[in-house]
């Protein structure tokens, strides 16, 4: 599986340990406060824009494989548009489309919550934080704090952890490592690694064409039909699988 289709299909700070329940959360620097203050500052902003590189690294019993690709995102409320490497995602109030061009392919689903889906996972999914998160350290450096997520040993993370900025409450910088084989596998040296890096944010610089996808496809009789130049494209359905 290539890197740019991980993508696709991934589901996806003061130097103190809070345990993650909701009477142990301190007032100030509260995690959860911190990430849902972050989320709105993605959706409040008007047609924002920001260059996103991606870091990965994998092994396994192949061995080592590391790749680098790049992208951009522009999102206004609870569309958003995103670019990278040869695969264009688009979501509009109706669809979340991805256009892979390498494979020649148009996945058609329902629409998506924005944060997660730039973050390629939710991090506040109530049964990952109630099933596998036992801690959370913050730990801050100058006009940046990190929140980094603890683990239990089931989990199928072993880390994770976002870093923004605390006067914007932008996002600069996401790291996670996966653990292969399921739960359970803390012990295997396999796993994957992807690092993202955030940078460049503008505003205004769009407009909401972007977000159209009638350019990929129209809807005929109930049928999705992709239209030129990717009337070749094998249009995959996921609206009613979801």
């Amino acid at each position: 599986m290539t890197f740019n289709k991980i993508l696709i299909l991934l589901p996806v700070f003061f130097a103190t340990v809070v345990q993650c329940t909701a009477a142990n959360r301190p007032d100030t620097a509260n995690p959860y406060f911190e990430i849902n203050r972050i989320m709105g500052t993605m959706a409040g902003a008007s047609h924002i824009s920001f260059n996103v590189a991606y870091y990965y690294e994998q092994s396994d019993t192949a061995g080592l494989m590391r790749d680098t690709i790049s992208g951009i995102y522009k999102i206004n409320g609870k569309k958003y548009y995103a670019k990278i490497d040869s695969t264009e995602i688009v979501q509009n109030d109706f669809y979340n489309v991805a256009v892979n061009k390498k494979d020649s392919v148009i996945i058609i689903g329902r629409t998506k919550t924005v944060f997660p889906a730039v973050m390629n996972t939710d991090i506040l999914d109530p049964t990952l934080q109630s099933s596998y998160i036992s801690g959370i350290v913050l730990s801050d450096s100058a006009n940046t704090r990190k929140i980094r997520f603890l683990f239990k040993n089931m989990a199928p993370y072993s880390s994770y952890e976002l870093v923004f900025d605390t006067v914007t409450y932008r996002m600069s910088h996401l790291s996670y490592k996966l653990k292969h084989y399921g739960i359970g596998a803390g012990n295997s040296a396999h796993y994957t690694l992807i690092s993202v890096v955030f940078s460049n944010y503008q505003t205004n610089l769009f407009t909401d064409n972007v977000f159209d996808t009638s350019i990929y496809f129209t809807r005929q009789n109930g049928s999705f039909v992709s239209v030129p130049p990717y009337s070749a494209f094998e249009i995959i359905n996921q609206v009613m699988n979801q």
